[in-house]
């Protein structure tokens, strides 16, 4: 718990330092970006600590599997899992066999690889980068950094390549999807999502889809049975039990998820008018993790909930473009405030209520 305030502390107070350094004299609400080196600088404590892990989550499933990753590339294929991606298997192989067996070097690439992709979104998108990438950390979203770890790969190589989704070059990110398809199975999301988030917040299509979300939650049980028979005699066996007895993500998860998509559905006449397409698929973005996330009460966090983590990440762009283009000074201030208040609770309930530990044996810290 420890660790994640410093981290809090280091991209909050250093992150604002270097936006005030940079911007010094300038209009904050053009110039609220801050150089490129500054933006990479804002993720080296936390990028460090993340490579440097010992313990969080489910990463010493990963440790394991990358301590008894053969070299012998014929094997790669033939010892694959029905739970890895092949395209994972390799990326560890490449790395064991080129660079390093120290499994803190590979959690180390990893983790740089998750942050460059970050970077890449909030730094060329946001208006206000260093508010952004502090909501991803208060948000609690960099545990995925950790936790899920293959999983948010594959959603970084995304961010990475997020120019196709903006510009609406489908067939460059349909590629791209496949590439992170190869890392976690779940990134074959985004390829119907490219479609529906494409166009005008709550259209017709957001619309359709909010509804089959409502009737998933409402045929919950006819979609477990499906579900299990489709898992039967893949290492998924036998999870649907939990899905069953799981309570999922949490309702106090979902709308702190949801104050994106909320806030701009408070705001939505000023925004079809001052909006752009980046900001209505922003937005979209925001209205499906906030549908997955409330599927996922219904349902299992581990199955459904860390699906949104593929979402999340724009409503932390949308939130200061809609702080500085369509609220009043006096409603922006406050809600600008508020929104980092509620964060920073959510982010104290959260490690308090997970009982969220950090260890590394390198650097001597356990528990912390």
């Amino acid at each position: 718990m420890t660790v994640c305030l410093i981290m809090f502390a280091y991209v909050g107070v250093f992150g604002y330092l270097i936006q005030y350094y940079h911007n010094n004299g300038k209009n904050p609400k053009y110039d609220s970006k801050i150089s490129l080196f500054g933006a990479v600088l804002v993720f080296a404590l936390p990028v460090f600590f993340i490579g440097m892990r010992t313990d969080f989550g489910d990463t010493h499933a990963y440790i394991t599997d990358y301590n008894e990753l053969s070299l012998d590339f014929s094997q790669i294929w033939e010892n694959r899992q029905d739970t890895k991606g092949i395209g994972f298997d390799i990326y560890m192989y490449i790395i064991k066999r080129y660079i390093s067996s120290d499994y803190n070097v590979f959690l180390m690439i990893t983790a740089c690889i998750q942050a460059i992709g970050l970077v890449k979104l909030y730094y060329k998108y946001s208006i206000n980068y260093t508010y952004s990438v502090l909501l991803f950390f208060l948000s609690m979203s960099f545990t995925n950094m950790m936790n899920g770890m293959r999983q948010f790969l594959a959603a970084s190589i995304i961010f990475l390549f997020v120019d196709y989704l903006f510009k609406k070059k489908a067939l460059a990110f349909i590629f791209i999807a496949l590439i992170a398809f190869s890392i976690h199975a779940s990134a074959i999301v985004w390829i119907p999502i490219f479609f529906v988030v494409q166009g005008k917040p709550w259209n017709i299509k957001m619309i359709f889809s909010m509804l089959l979300v409502v009737v998933a939650i409402f045929t919950l049980d006819t979609f477990t049975d499906i579900l299990s028979d489709s898992l039967e005699g893949t290492n998924y066996e036998g999870y649907t039990n939990q899905f069953a007895k799981d309570d999922g993500a949490s309702f106090i998860h979902t709308i702190i998820a949801a104050i994106p998509a909320l806030l701009a559905l408070w705001k939505r006449k000023d925004i079809e008018a001052k909006g752009s397409n980046i900001v209505f698929i922003l937005i979209n973005c925001s209205i499906a993790a906030t549908m997955i996330n409330l599927l996922a009460n219904f349902t299992s966090g581990i199955l459904i909930g860390r699906i949104p983590s593929y979402f999340t990440p724009f409503g932390y762009v949308l939130l200061p473009w809609l702080f500085e283009n369509v609220m009043e000074d006096k409603d922006k201030r406050l809600v600008r405030s508020l929104c980092l208040i509620f964060y920073l609770l959510y982010a104290l309930y959260y490690m308090y209520s997970q009982g969220t530990f950090y260890m590394s044996e390198k650097l001597g810290i356990s528990n912390y």
